[in-house]
């Protein structure tokens, strides 16, 4: 399905909706993604090496490859 299709589909989907669907989809999506406007906080930005030193333990073999995809894997 290409983007063009899903757009549609969803644009379909939603006009589809009862009135009060619709409210409660719009206030479903004003909850999970707070408008910068609505909670009157700036987002600050991050530096960069925030987490330096964080990390406490890495395995010898974090980087082997997994059984599970062994299937997947070339030989």
């Amino acid at each position: 399905m290409t983007t063009t299709e899903i757009r549609t589909d969803l644009h379909s989907r939603i006009n589809h909706l009862s009135e009060a669907q619709l409210k409660e989809l719009h206030h479903f999506v004003d909850e999970k993604f707070p408008k910068q406007e609505k909670t009157g906080k700036k987002l600050k930005k991050r530096p960069f090496g925030l987490r330096k030193g964080s990390l406490k333990y890495m395995a010898d073999d974090f980087d082997a490859p997994l059984e599970d995809f062994k299937d997947y894997m070339p030989e």
